[in-house]
Parts: structure tokens; sequence; C-alpha cells
């Protein structure tokens, strides 16, 4: 996230990234597009879902608080969240706090599988 980007204190838009012509959602801190309402895919899985999974695939193995720090989601939902992809195998929980994403993660984030081909049960 650029250091600057709350400094902003201008009433002028900020750029968010997004396509302008785009009105279905804004660009996250990693770049995804972040949907507030219809999220693809089964009801578990929300908008921050692929944010959190890119935030673990840049730091590699990660705690929950790294997605706070990216300014996603705040420490506690971020650890709820990440329960939540690892029940439904897009994370592995390495141990208390620390979480990998698995090849099933990597392929959402590639665009390989979509948001609709995710798992609707908890493995």
């Amino acid at each position: 996230m650029n250091p600057d980007a709350n400094d902003h204190d201008s009433d002028a838009p900020v750029d968010s990234g997004a396509d302008a012509s785009d009105p279905t959602g804004t660009a996250t801190p990693t770049g995804f597009l972040s949907f507030e309402e219809d999220t693809p895919g089964p009801d578990w899985f929300e908008p921050d879902d692929e944010e959190i999974l890119a935030v673990l695939r840049e730091n590699h193995n990660f705690a929950p608080s790294h997605v706070d720090e990216h300014g996603v989601r705040r420490g506690r939902d971020a650890a709820h969240r990440c329960r939540v992809l690892a029940d439904h195998g897009l994370l592995t929980k390495l141990m208390d706090g620390m979480y990998e994403i698995t090849d099933l993660g990597e392929r959402l984030l590639e665009g390989e599988i979509s948001p609709e081909e995710l798992p609707e049960e908890a493995e």
C-alpha cells in the first residue's frame, strides 16, 4: 500500500486504479476489484477473500495481522476469514495464526478458476 495513500486531503478524486467505466467495483489495496454486492461464488465467499489470498501470496507464509497491515480486514475479522478460507481449501493452516496459500487458492488468483467454481461446503 502506498504510505501516502491516506494523506490525501484534497477534495479531488483519488485514482483507485479501477476502471472508471466499471461501476461494479473499486480497486483494493492489491489491485483486485472489490465487489460490494452480488459477490460471485458460494455464500461463504466474501468480497475481500481474494485480497486476503493476494496478501498471503505476497508474504508467502503469513499471519492474519498481515491482512490488517495491508488495510484489507481488521485483525480478528482477518483471522476468521483465514479460518473460513482454510476450511474451504484455499489456505492451509501451518500452525496457530500462520497460513499458506494452496494450489486451489493460487488457481483462483490466477483466474484459472472462478469464484463460482469454489466448493459450497467446507472440506
